[in-house]
């Protein structure tokens, strides 16, 4: 499991399972599925790392995963749009994962597809681990954030144009919140320390 188990395979898995992710939403469904994998026992807390940035946890090593010989490719969207929907990714390769785990991130990537990309980013953001830490900080998944579910059931699927709006309002609110805390921290040098 652990020499098979890692961010190009489990990544080629999702996008088999559902080609054509945008970035943001790639990110988090691949947080998503590592941690539903967790839940069910069939990889450990530590088998990937995530930096905690604005719109939630990235994998360390993501934005080398579309290097050459990776078997996962970006492709431009012609939609104008957001910098971070501009970019699809897809592979066209084996994961070369167990059987037991190919079938587990293929069933939750399509569930987990489902969910408009500002929700998985504000579920993303109600685990400790992530709340707990700034931007740019590495971690991985502890036992307190398996406490919150994974995502598992869709309402009504956002308009593109409010999904947007969201992710954007979102993407400013952790910046306030990040400029606050540093502003914070060089008027007051003691702020959140702990004795």
């Amino acid at each position: 499991m652990k020499n098979t188990y890692n961010l190009i395979n489990v990544s080629k898995q999702i996008l088999n399972a559902e080609p054509g992710l945008s970035k943001v939403c790639f990110a988090k469904i691949i947080y998503f599925v590592h941690k539903g994998l967790v839940k069910k026992e069939l990889v450990g807390l530590e088998d990937l790392r995530f930096i905690r940035m604005p719109l939630g946890p990235v994998p360390v090593g993501f934005m080398e995963i579309t290097q050459s010989q990776t078997g996962i490719r970006i492709e431009e969207a012609a939609s104008g749009g957001l910098v971070y929907n501009a970019q699809k990714y897809f592979s066209d390769e084996d994961s070369n994962l167990p059987d037991n785990i190919k079938v587990a991130v293929s069933e939750m990537a399509k569930v987990l597809a489902r969910f408009s990309t500002s929700t998985l980013v504000e579920r993303s953001h109600r685990d400790p681990s992530w709340i707990e830490r700034s931007n740019g900080e590495e971690y991985s998944i502890t036992v307190a954030d398996l406490a919150n579910p994974v995502p598992s059931r869709t309402k009504a699927e956002l308009e593109p144009d409010i999904d947007n709006q969201n992710l954007q309002g979102l993407l400013l609110s952790g910046m306030v919140n990040d400029i606050a805390e540093e502003s914070t921290k060089l008027e007051y040098p003691d702020y959140g320390k702990t004795d």
